[in-house]
């Protein structure tokens, strides 16, 4: 037998040769794309600048489109698409946007797109006849004007600073007017087109959305470390990994590059490893927990206060987040806000004055649930731990964050561990989260007041009333408590060695400009 198959296998050698005549030139090989892989820790919504407000879903636009601005990790705003900013009368702001500036679809960034992008984000009805859930980041802006192709002047209701009028405009990606008209609302979130380094290529809010360099993109701003252009990576993949064992998993086997929201007791664990690099910022994330004003038990103010006086704050920062984080304590706002006020001081933590509070009310013993997305989960059960030991029976609820938000929003949920950012320090955060028909108003707190007071504040010109506006909204929210903040985490993210020119931001986005990678 074994002389059978020394005879055989020469023959079929021979016949393959015969019919293939030999190749003298090897075929080139496929190139090797430079691909970056990030975890989000939550889905994305509407891949839509004006139809959104998450950071998730801001992080992967603003990777696909520039704005006027944009924020450094610093803090330092600075001009993008904007190549100038003017004052024109106290409450008039110009911009001269930069020439030659081209969208994915090839056509040309003029004026007529930022009128368009602005309009439709700050005008009541303008978003396909709704408004859109960005338009409270705008409040104040009257009437976006072309002056010429390449100049667009924003008109106030009252005077403005040149911080807050840069805030406004980091806070959109411009979008392409003629593109957006041909395939609406729908086809641009199928597939969106902006004039920022990374072109959509394929994917899926459910699973991960693809990205691939955009060769003519115009450079960026000159301002960020790197060198202006194009950015030196090929193809940038966000997946979404909202459990966060199985990020810290991800980044640790090499299936993802950079991973957010790193949990505080995997961060010694990460340092050791040698592959990876661990970095933390200063936050802007608000987390809070919001109580249904219309549901009982919570619709005693005793009782929201009981739970304010049941939570140990400063425990919670020290053994959730390893210290790395500042404590709230029903303040509704951050100590870098634009606007605070010193009187009002975190709720102390007394289990005695909590008990007290219910009994009074009739609510000892009470039960409810708290829900919250899969990275609430343990700041959610450390509260519902200590409302145990005060006579409040709690049970922990996890949902991935697209899907409760909307339950909440409705009223569905009676308490929600969530967190509402607050990137440029703004004095409406409390408004957002508490204001009547607000986004973030999962608690359905309505009181005409604190919403005539809020919407007074910020277009009042002189600076003492305003900020004494604002203080005696903040005063109402802090006594009834429809929200309870908790505290400000530090944003603490990871990175595989590979990963160069990449620094977390304050603001949770991940900006790929001039990120590279090792091959």
């Amino acid at each position: 037998m074994s002389g059978w198959l020394h005879l055989v296998v020469p023959m079929v050698v021979v016949l393959s040769l015969a019919a293939a005549p030999l190749s003298l030139t090897a075929a080139p090989a496929a190139p090797v794309l430079k691909t970056i892989r990030v975890a989000l820790p939550a889905h994305p919504t509407l891949l839509d600048p004006g139809n959104h407000r998450s950071r998730i879903t801001e992080t992967i636009l603003r990777n696909i489109g520039d704005g006027l601005y944009t924020e450094m990790p610093d803090g330092k705003l600075i001009p993008e698409i904007a190549e100038s900013t003017s004052r024109i009368d106290p409450a008039t702001w110009q911009f001269k946007i930069r020439r030659g500036i081209v969208f994915h679809n090839g056509d040309p960034l003029t004026a007529d797109d930022v009128v368009f992008t602005y309009v439709r984000a700050t005008q009541d009805g303008a978003m396909e006849g709704r408004t859109s859930p960005r338009k409270s980041l705008f409040v104040g802006v009257k009437m976006v004007q072309k002056i010429d192709d390449y100049t667009v002047r924003f008109h106030r209701s009252v005077p403005v600073s040149q911080y807050r009028m840069q805030v406004t405009a980091i806070n959109m990606q411009i979008m392409p007017k003629r593109y957006f008209e041909q395939v609406g609302p729908d086809g641009f979130v199928r597939k969106p087109v902006g004039a920022g380094p990374f072109r959509f290529i394929e994917g899926d809010i459910r699973e991960r959305i693809v990205l691939e360099r955009f060769d003519e993109y115009w450079g960026g701003s000159p301002e960020p470390p790197g060198r202006p252009g194009p950015p030196p990576i090929d193809r940038a993949i966000f997946e979404f990994i909202p459990d966060p064992a199985s990020r810290v998993a991800a980044i640790r086997s090499g299936a993802v590059d950079i991973i957010q929201a790193v949990p505080a007791d995997m961060v010694s664990v990460l340092r050791a490893d040698p592959g990876i690099n661990v970095a933390t910022t200063k936050g802007t994330n608000m987390l809070f927990l919001a109580l249904n004003v219309t549901k009982p038990p919570f619709s005693d103010k005793r009782v929201r206060q009981a739970v304010a006086h049941a939570i140990n704050y400063q425990l919670i920062v020290d053994k959730l987040y390893g210290g790395m984080g500042n404590v709230l304590g029903g303040r509704p706002f951050m100590d870098a806000s634009e606007v605070v006020d010193p009187t009002l001081k975190p709720y102390a933590y007394s289990p005695g004055k909590a008990r007290a509070l219910l009994k009074e009310a009739g609510a000892s013993g009470a039960g409810f649930v708290i829900d919250t997305a899969p990275d609430g989960r343990d700041l959610a059960q450390a509260i519902a731990q200590m409302l145990d030991i005060v006579g409040l029976r709690a049970e922990v609820r996890v949902w991935e964050l697209a899907a409760l938000r909307p339950l909440a929003q409705r009223g569905e949920r009676t308490a929600v561990v969530d967190g509402w950012g607050n990137a440029s320090g703004n004095p409406m955060w409390a408004y957002w989260t508490c204001g009547a028909e607000q986004a973030a108003n999962f608690s359905l707190y309505i009181r005409p007041e604190f919403d005539k007071l809020m919407n007074d504040a910020q277009n009042t010109p002189s600076e003492a009333l305003r900020t004494a506006r604002f203080r005696q909204g903040y005063a109402m929210i802090y006594d009834e408590l429809p929200i309870i903040t908790l505290l400000v985490p530090q944003v603490i993210e990871a990175s595989r060695k590979r990963v160069l020119n990449f620094t977390p931001h304050p603001n949770g986005r991940v900006n790929l400009h001039r990120v590279d990678v090792e091959r």
